[in-house]
């Protein structure tokens, strides 16, 4: 008899166990995101069940570095991709594009497509100290994540770090989460914007097309080779070459690699440069020829040209 009330007991226990995990479930096995840039931008796609009861996580956000901060170990160890050098892109940022099937069978596998655009991606890069970087270097993406319940609701989050979301509920398979960080992307470029602009010593542009024109669009880090003229004319006047430099479409104020003394530097008139993040401005600056009088025997005469230079 009492071997049949603990029978009961242990049925009874197991019973509400089971009532309880199948009521509350954490996650079932997702598959690896795909992740990839094109044209600049960040696209990725996520599989994972269709609504169900299921606790889930999901992927909100990226923080895009260039270097690897995850081993190869088992267990997998990475370290905070926030610290250092970095362009984190989560939330408003993050657009969906597609979705498949759609609408969603509840319980079958569903495939969500998102990306964040090249002005985001650039702007963010740029702002992180990236602007060096060139077509096809090596970029490393980490995820950013929350958990949500099987309505679709945040529960927790958003975490940064593979540990944080790893401890954030107890998964059923944890380690699917190690492919979501230092995940490495190749960058590839968008093209960009290289403009040619002749300016006046006082930064009016001169407004001819053969010296203020649309070069082209290139890839960043692609070479460009640009030689600007010696002298302008323009409404009657003559205007010749003073300075050069180029500046990034990001931070037009920046005058990088300026050259100046075009009677002895012939990198003045001839320039060869790298296209930046974003696109380049490829400038130069002419002075106003002033003709030089002087009086004599009663009248004028022409002595030379001067520069009125600023």
């Amino acid at each position: 008899m009492k071997r049949n009330k603990f029978i009961k007991s242990a049925l009874s226990v197991l019973l509400a166990c089971s009532f309880l995990f199948s009521g509350f479930p954490f996650a079932a096995k997702a598959e690896t995101p795909k992740v990839r840039t094109e044209a600049g931008k960040i696209s990725f796609e996520i599989t994972s069940t269709a609504a169900t009861s299921s606790i889930k996580y999901r992927t909100v956000g990226w923080t895009v570095r260039r270097d690897q901060l995850c081993s190869n170990t088992t267990p997998k160890q990475c370290g905070d991709p926030r610290s250092g050098q970095h362009a984190s892109f989560l939330d408003q940022q993050v657009r969906q594009v597609g979705q498949e099937p759609n609408p969603p069978i509840p319980g079958q596998p569903v495939t969500t497509y998102y990306e964040v655009s090249e002005a985001l991606v650039t702007e963010g890069m740029w702002k992180a100290g990236m602007g060096d970087i060139k077509d096809n270097d090596d970029l490393y993406l980490y995820a950013i994540m929350v958990s949500v319940d099987g309505n679709g609701n945040v529960r927790k989050g958003p975490f940064y770090t593979l540990d944080e979301i790893k401890r954030a509920e107890p998964w059923a398979h944890p380690d699917d989460l190690d492919d979501y960080f230092g995940i490495h992307v190749p960058y590839r470029s968008a093209e960009f914007p290289v403009d040619v602009i002749a300016k006046t010593v006082d930064g009016t542009v001169i407004q001819r097309p053969e010296v203020t024109f649309l070069k082209g669009k290139y890839k960043v880090g692609e070479t460009i080779d640009h030689e600007f003229p010696e002298t302008i004319e323009d409404n009657g006047k003559t205007y010749t070459i003073v300075r050069s430099y180029l500046s990034p479409k990001q931070d037009p104020t920046r005058k990088d690699w300026l050259q100046e003394n075009p009677e002895t530097n012939p990198k003045v008139r001839t320039r060869s440069f790298t296209v930046h993040l974003g696109g380049t401005d490829a400038v130069a600056e002419y002075a106003e020829n002033n003709p030089v009088f002087c009086f004599l025997r009663g009248e004028f005469k022409i002595m030379g040209i001067s520069n009125k230079s600023a």
